[in-house]
């Protein structure tokens, strides 16, 4: 009997740099397709780091951050790389108070399409069209929305960074959209996963542009050199679907030989 993902975990206390050429691949990112600037690329690290903002590699603070609201939290995206991109603010209205960060999960090799056209809205379960969003990295990077992508022995998940206009989304009260129905937080920044999704209404099959008010300005990267299924906080991946089922649908180009589960 194999061990449980939960008994194997691994924990890292830094989020591993990414470079443009490595992640410049057809089954990645487009990376000449997207502005990109490098002079606000960070990296984040956790609690048990030692080196906390001595580079900008090991960017790091506790709680939440004091110029976020409670209701759109912002902490810190441990384990993360950013990425950041060129943003048009000639087109933009100003940023004002009710602008905040909030994450969408994403395919790589849609990244390009997004930065340039806007989010393509369609029909979600709820029974209208809409754009997710979650002021929560860890539950952005499900693989159901951060699809893992195994390159050069390392595993690769992307998230978009995006600035919103709060005022026009509304909060999923119901439970999350994935629905894992099982007791425990997804992110213990969420306390019974309560503000942890959100919905912005559109026309479907319309592009939310930037001036609609929803603006990408990073591209959050998580390299791994092994399975984030084994990190602490994805311990409610395998909630929601089987072992098998999770990496077959969700991991690209990736088999396993051997059910850990079992």
């Amino acid at each position: 009997m194999a061990e449980q993902p939960s008994s194997i975990q691994t924990n890292i206390c830094c989020c591993i740099p990414v470079t443009y050429d490595e992640i410049d691949d057809e089954k990645l990112v487009y990376v000449e397709r997207v502005p990109w600037n490098s002079n606000y690329d960070r990296g984040y690290c956790t609690n048990d780091c030692t080196m906390h903002n001595r580079t900008k590699i090991h960017t790091y603070w506790n709680g939440r951050l004091s110029s976020s609201p409670e209701r759109f939290p912002y902490y810190v995206p441990s384990t993360w790389y950013r990425l950041s991109l060129q943003v048009d603010h000639t087109s933009l209205p100003d940023w004002g108070p009710d602008w905040h960060i909030l994450y969408h999960g994403t395919y790589p090799q849609n990244i390009h399409k997004i930065v340039k056209n806007g989010f393509r809205v369609r029909e979600c379960q709820h029974g209208f069209p809409a754009l997710y969003l979650s002021p929560s990295i860890q539950y952005s990077s499900h693989p159901r929305y951060a699809r893992v992508i195994v390159h050069n022995d390392f595993f690769f998940q992307f998230v978009l960074e995006v600035r919103v206009d709060t005022r026009k989304v509304i909060p999923l009260k119901k439970r999350e959209t994935l629905e894992v129905g099982v007791a425990g937080d997804i992110d213990p920044n969420f306390p019974n996963n309560e503000n942890l999704e959100f919905l912005l209404k559109a026309e479907e099959g319309k592009f939310i542009k930037s001036y609609e008010g929803v603006v990408v300005t990073g591209v959050m990267v998580r390299k791994l050199n092994f399975d984030p299924a084994y990190l602490p906080s994805s311990w409610w991946w395998c909630k929601w679907r089987h072992w098998f089922d999770l990496h077959r649908a969700y991991y690209g180009e990736y088999k396993r030989t051997k059910d850990p589960t079992n």
